[in-house]
């Protein structure tokens, strides 16, 4: 985090994580205390880590590191062997769509939606490592397609054939959605 250019607002990432996940952690824990001593009469020592809290939610890049000694690498919104998955330009000024396609039909579903029926038609994008070897090229198709659609419009038309899409929303617009 600093400050833009101008010097005036911090710019970055801003989101604590630590903190509310450590808090949700110690309610569980002082609750499980409390029912403790209600049953017995005893009290509980209490101890609580914020970065285990935060550890926990690190499953896949802990289990990889304890058993295989590998790294996770930064990947963005790219999701290791499913493609395609990240986020897609929508119209509008700074608008976009999460898309993320993990089975063989939603890819086809895909596929018909945004009209490219030679991706459709062409078997090694019919696997999971076939569309992540090609996925500049699918994700460059896909973003050609919402680029000129809105968020909802390119959610509704996905959801309607079964393909996971949802909004990128800011604090705004998460606070005005209907859901």
């Amino acid at each position: 985090i600093g400050a833009d250019p101008d010097g005036d607002e911090l710019c970055g990432f801003n989101h604590v994580l630590g903190d509310p996940a450590a808090g949700q952690f110690a309610v569980v824990a002082l609750l499980a205390a409390l029912r403790h001593r209600n049953k017995t009469g005893q009290g509980q020592y209490v101890d609580l880590s914020m970065v285990e809290s935060v550890g926990t939610m690190m499953g896949e890049a802990t289990m990889a590191f304890e058993m295989n000694g590998a790294s996770a690498e930064p990947r963005g919104n790219r999701h290791p062997f499913l493609a395609p998955h990240g986020l897609y330009p929508c119209d509008g000024d700074d608008e976009w769509v999460a898309i993320a396609v993990e089975t063989l039909e939603e890819w086809h579903a895909l596929c018909d939606v945004i009209g490219c029926t030679d991706f459709k038609d062409d078997l090694a994008l019919n696997t999971y490592d076939g569309r992540t070897k090609k996925r500049v090229e699918v994700d460059s198709k896909i973003g050609d397609w919402t680029k000129g659609r809105s968020q909802y419009e390119v959610t509704e038309a996905l959801q309607e054939r079964g393909v996971a899409a949802t909004p990128c929303l800011d604090q705004q617009g998460r606070f005005l959605d209907p859901h």
